[in-house]
């Protein structure tokens, strides 16, 4: 049996946003780079670079983005997830 999951959890907010501003070659990066992650893939900003086709330096900004992106929904997740178990907690 797997460790992992089989289902995978994606900011998808944020990638619509990217989509609806016309960055959909970024919003289909993230996807890759999220999907990386999820599966422990790791790889550097020339390979990244060269996947996206776009220069080194812009591969190591929308990484930085991305990872800023998934920390906010993962705290964000975490918050919802102590909020709603402090007021199941107050009800008993």
């Amino acid at each position: 049996m797997s460790e992992r999951p089989n289902s995978i959890f994606v900011p998808i907010d944020y990638v619509r946003e990217l989509r609806a501003s016309g960055q959909i070659d970024k919003a289909d990066a993230f996807l890759t780079y999220f999907a990386d992650m999820h599966d422990d893939e790791w790889y550097g900003f020339p390979f990244y670079a060269k996947r996206w086709h776009v220069d080194p330096q812009t591969a190591q900004q929308w990484i930085n983005e991305f990872s800023n992106q998934i920390s906010i929904y993962f705290a964000t997740w975490q918050i919802v997830n102590d909020s709603h178990c402090h007021a199941v907690s107050a009800k008993v």
